[in-house]
This record gives C-alpha cells, structure tokens and sequence, in this order.
C-alpha cells in the first residue's frame, strides 16, 4: 500500500468540500472506502481553517446579541429586545 504525504491527502478530499446554507464547510466523501485517523485529523483540519471566520462571526454576533438582552436586568421595564418576551414571563421561564 503506498503511503501519500499530507498534501496529497488534502487535495484528494477537497473536491468532497462543500459550503451549506449555514455558512459552515462540510465533507462530503464519494467513496465507501475506509479512511485512517491521521486522513480524518487532515480533514478535520482542514474544515477549522475554512470555517474560522465563519466562527468568528458566529461568535461576535452572539456577543452583541447577548449584550442587548435585558433578562437579567431588573431596572428593564419593557420587554426583553432579543427574546420578545415581557419581563415577567421570563423571570418566570428562568426560575
């Protein structure tokens, strides 16, 4: 059995790539063959370094996001700005 080096590996699986309404790459293998672990660490690798940024973004939305929920904020009169819902009725989810 001949053996590839990591590049190879890598170009052999990228056409298997592919972006989704989420934003996010995922693999897609065509083949039924058997993969070892050291090709599904490359793989793996590979699908973090395409979707950083897409995380980044992900994250930071949340943040902000996060940062205008009034929930927890007892001097918020008004419903909460992400959740909709009046005060009262998400004291009374949380507790």
């Amino acid at each position: 059995m001949r053996m590839l080096d990591n590049e190879k590996l890598i170009k052999l699986v990228e056409n298997d790539i592919d972006k989704l309404e989420d934003g996010y790459y995922y693999y897609f293998p065509d083949s039924a063959g058997g993969m070892s672990s050291n090709l599904l660490r490359l793989i793996a690798d590979k699908l973090d370094a395409m979707n950083f940024e897409h995380d980044l973004q992900i994250k930071e939305y949340f943040e902000k996001e996060q940062q205008k929920c009034t929930c927890d904020n007892p001097s918020a009169i008004s419903a909460c700005p992400i959740h909709g819902l009046p005060k009262l009725i998400m004291t009374q989810i949380r507790t």
